[in-house]
């Protein structure tokens, strides 16, 4: 009985809604006629709202779903918070790596400061003055007084001593 009723009313109420007149819709559209602030009474709170005839009232709107849930919404901040520590981690790691590097080109300089002192020391001792004074005074060697003797080789004599 009561979905009769009910399809009774929806079907009145298309009626209403399809039967206005022009002059009516335009001054509803317009808001030149005091009877929309009647209308708009029938929203107050105070008991039943007041129906007046050829206006259909308006139902509510349906409530509308969010469309980002609430579940969506914490799941982004959770990978935004996530995103955040990790980038605050690499910028830790970067600038660690980076006194890293620092000390160890420290280190490397040492050893190419000692290297170089090591080639200079080489080169000092090896020279040709350094060595002889050595060999005059703490060896007791001297100086050849005969000049060298050149010594000629032939072929067949090469040949000679590289078969033995």
């Amino acid at each position: 009985m009561s979905q009769l009723l009910l399809r009774a009313q929806s079907q009145n109420i298309m009626k209403r809604k399809s039967s206005g007149d022009v002059p009516s819709l335009l001054d509803r559209v317009t808001g030149e006629s005091d009877s929309w602030k009647e209308r708009e009474r029938r929203y107050i709170y105070s008991g039943e709202p007041r129906t007046t005839p050829g206006y259909v009232i308006r139902p509510n709107r349906k409530a509308t779903r969010r469309k980002v849930s609430t579940f969506t919404i914490i799941l982004m901040l959770f990978g935004f918070a996530v995103s955040i520590v990790v980038y605050i981690g690499n910028i830790i790691e970067v600038d660690r790596l980076a006194i890293e590097v620092h000390q160890l080109r420290t280190i490397h300089s040492k050893i190419v400061d000692a290297n170089e002192a090591l080639k200079a020391e080489i080169n000092r001792k090896s020279s040709l003055e350094r060595i002889a004074k050595t060999a005059t005074e703490e060896l007791g060697l001297r100086y050849s007084t005969v000049p060298p003797i050149l010594i000629d080789v032939g072929r067949d004599q090469f040949e000679r001593f590289g078969k033995r």
